[in-house]
């Protein structure tokens, strides 16, 4: 009986050492084969295969499992069932598997199971006998076609085609089968350059041949195919064109785009950077990290503040020492502020560039090219990223640990590896350290590990090591940027359960629910078609995967839970899960693209991506543009100021304390003398009487600078203090000087905490609030 590569059979003439009778097929073989020519190599043993250690010896009955295949059984490769699928897929068409050197493909054995044992392995050193397993040493075992929508030759039925394949006769008795010209042999290619020589109608090289125009032995899979398209003379059959223009071509087409998307991201980052300045009107901007991160530039390295984590603050700090003039960074936020902020946000914009690469990364890595370069631009050219980009704040840079960390978890449930599993624990620390809001990306890592074991990829104890080293990983990178976290327990709990009851709390003049506002931010942060996408993306991810699918979702739908618990919520607490959303929308925008050009008559095919891309990034790219045009303009804030200082006459005027520091300064600078007004905000407003006028105008406070962002918060939020406050100051106060954001024609919208800051609504024209200054009467 003849044998598969590999595997010799026990056939009479092979028992008896002689080769098939010429004309006449080896029984049991898949589908007749030509006969074996001079110098080809048929994968069976020949008399220099003990000695080179690939020969038999050592048999081993099939499986008890084998599947039955055309009154055989084919027994499954070990621990490859993907690659047995693939040996039964191409039963039917005469092909046979493809095998690295030295190891075994398959074991057959007649359907009635009698007969001595057969199917002998390779011996690799000493074999012990009843061992489990392929021999030490053995390599992986691969077949043409095991992976289907790869990037491999064309293989199998398809292969055939490419090669011109037709009915070959058969002996009497048995059925006709689909395989290769005669001209070309039947044989067991060893490599990706036997596959592509066969199918240029060359012969393969013999058994330990170093032509020219091979590569070396061994070299398989894709390497080995890329190595052939380099070594082997061109020639000019359809298999060569689909492997040059599928293969090469559109590798590189793809990486180029990636490059392109990235490119644009990084544009449209660095467009209206220097928005606001000198002044942050960002109050998070001015507070929680510049000042930080320059009072640790200086030396004072524990700030005792902890109600952000200081992995940003820190990077910040680094910056400013290698980039920023002199050694007093403090000093120099009051001198120029403009530069410090430039420096920060340029750091900002670097970070979130490299998120969008790495996002492009790791869609490709999960679900091909095309699906990486539409998740870059998902993630690149949406709004929200882009808009927290041209801040100095922690949002856009955790998005690039998170990335990296969704990556590791992909890779280590495809893959496994203890260094795997460290990358994302480091990863998920990092982002922790940088956003307390990425710490349940941790869970992610545990599931990647729990879904390996629940599908019998590794075994429990391995998974519990792995899911040690990547805590400690975890705790190892939180700690790195967070070090006072340990010396400062007390304070670090103190601080972290009073930003937890901050967000537990309902902001004031904040209206509508987080179980649905958070859904409703994706709609425009993200934009409505990337959404279906995702959507789309995610049910045929279930259907190709389920384990990569939970694992895309599972830090999204998380993140979601924990947030829309709270009371509070703003669309940027939502940003950590773009990358996650990005990538299974590229999945979506890639099949899409794809069902596209093939229903599209041939003329209209390459438009079908111009036309997706059209469709699903109309919306993002239009509100990016938009938004950057707007942030050139001239904030309404810095046009207030600038009418002031140019008043000859000051005096004192109350100013609304949404307003940086910087700002106030200015106005003093200007001969102003400022009514003493701290934060917090809510405070302000809960503070506000009408009775406060008469107070204003005895004290000889006859200027009142009121600021939108403050007065609509007290009443939206129904405040009968503020409400009558300022009813009175519009009746007792001329207004002198007013500037509004909106277009003349354009209605003023709702307060909201995330349209009146972020300025997405198309009535506003300008960045800023309304802002008023009012003359007191009779002061």
């Amino acid at each position: 009986m003849g044998g598969l590569p590999g595997r010799p059979g026990t056939g009479p003439d092979r028992a008896a050492g002689r080769a098939p009778a010429p004309g006449r097929p080896a029984a049991g073989a898949l589908g007749a084969a030509p006969p074996r020519r001079a110098g080809v190599d048929d994968g069976g043993p020949d008399p220099g295969d003990h000695a080179r250690g690939r020969g038999g010896g050592g048999g081993r009955r099939a499986p008890a499992d084998a599947r039955r295949t055309g009154g055989t059984y084919v027994a499954p490769l070990v621990g490859r069932r993907r690659a047995a699928r693939g040996v039964r897929r191409l039963a039917g068409v005469g092909a046979i598997p493809l095998v690295r050197r030295g190891a075994g493909a398959a074991v057959r054995q007649p359907a009635g199971g009698a007969g001595p044992r057969t199917g002998a392995l390779p011996r690799f050193g000493a074999h012990r006998p009843g061992r489990r397993g392929p021999p030490p040493g053995a390599a992986r075992a691969d077949t043409v076609g095991a992976r289907r929508g790869s990037d491999r030759a064309p293989c199998g039925r398809a292969a055939a085609r490419a090669a011109g394949a037709g009915r070959v006769p058969a002996p009497a008795g048995e059925p006709a089968r689909v395989g290769p010209r005669p001209g070309l042999p039947a044989v067991g290619l060893r490599t990706a350059a036997d596959r592509v020589a066969a199918a240029r109608g060359q012969h393969p090289r013999p058994r330990g041949s170093r032509t020219a125009g091979a590569p070396a032995a061994g070299r398989g899979g894709v390497a080995g195919r890329r190595h052939a398209e380099r070594r082997l003379p061109a020639r000019g059959g359809s298999l060569e064109r689909v492997v040059d223009v599928v293969v090469t071509s559109t590798a590189r087409r793809h990486a180029w785009w990636l490059a392109a998307v990235v490119v644009l991201a990084l544009a449209a980052r660095l467009v209206a950077l220097r928005h606001g300045l000198p002044h942050a009107y960002s109050a998070d901007e001015e507070l929680h990290f510049v000042p930080q991160a320059a009072r640790a530039a200086d030396g004072d390295w524990y700030s005792g503040y902890f109600e952000n984590p200081s992995g940003l603050t820190y990077l910040l700090a680094v910056v400013f020492r290698l980039v920023l003039p002199g050694d007093d960074a403090t000093r120099l936020l009051v001198d120029d502020p403009a530069l410090v902020y430039t420096v920060a946000r340029l750091t900002v914009v670097a970070l979130a560039t490299a998120t969008v690469a790495v996002v492009g990364i790791t869609g490709r890595r999960a679900f091909g090219p095309a699906a990486g370069v539409w998740a870059a631009a998902f993630v690149g050219l949406t709004f929200l990223p882009v808009f927290y980009a041209h801040h100095a704040l922690n949002d856009a840079p955790t998005l690039l640990p998170l990335a990296v960390g969704l990556a590791a978890c992909l890779h280590l449930h495809e893959r496994g590896g203890t260094a795997t599993a460290a990358l994302a624990g480091a990863a998920v620390g990092v982002a922790a350290g940088t956003k307390y809001l990425a710490a349940p990306m941790v869970v992610v890592v545990g599931l990647a590990l729990l879904l390996r074991v629940v599908e019998r990829r590794q075994r429990l104890l391995p998974a519990l090591r792995d899911l040690t080293v990547a805590a400690a990983a975890c705790l190892g990178g939180l700690l790195l940027l967070n070090p006072f976290v340990v010396l400062e327990a007390g304070k670090f709990w103190d601080d972290l359960s009073g930003q937890s009851a901050q967000a537990a709390t309902v902001k004031l003049g904040q209206a509508g629910s987080a179980w649905a506002g958070y859904p409703v931010t994706l709609l425009w942060g993200l934009g409505l078609v990337p959404v279906l996408l995702a959507l789309f993306g995610l049910v045929l991810a279930w259907r190709r995967d389920r384990g990569r699918a939970l694992l895309l979702v599972a830090f999204p739908v998380l993140l979601y839970l924990v947030m829309a618990s709270q009371d509070r919520w703003f669309a940027r607490w939502l940003l950590p899960a773009y990358p996650a959303l990005a990538v299974i929308a590229g999945h979506g925008a890639a099949r899409t693209a794809y069902a596209l050009r093939r229903r599209l008559p041939p003329v209209l095919r390459p438009l079908a991506v111009a036309m997706v891309a059209a469709v699903a990034l109309a919306q993002p790219v239009v509100d990016v543009v938009r938004s950057d045009v707007l942030l050139l303009r001239t904030d309404t804030r810095a046009e207030a100021l600038a009418w002031l200082a140019s008043r000859q006459a000051a005096g004192r005027i109350v100013v609304e304390p949404a307003v940086p520091g910087s700002y106030r300064r200015d106005l003093r600078e200007a001969g102003f003398e400022l009514f003493p007004v701290s934060r917090p905000f809510q405070a302000y407003e809960l503070g506000l009487r009408p009775e406060v006028i008469d107070t204003y105008r005895a004290e000889g406070w006859c200027w009142v600078m009121v600021n939108g962002h403050q007065r609509d918060r007290g009443v939206a939020a129904g405040l009968p203090g503020a409400t009558a406050y300022y009813r009175r100051l519009a009746e007792e106060g001329a207004v002198a000087f007013r500037v509004s954001p909106f277009g003349a024609a354009a209605p003023a919208p709702a307060f909201s905490y995330d349209f009146s800051f972020n300025y997405y609504p198309p009535a506003h024209h300008r960045p800023g609030p309304v802002v008023e200054v009012h003359r007191l009467d009779d002061c």
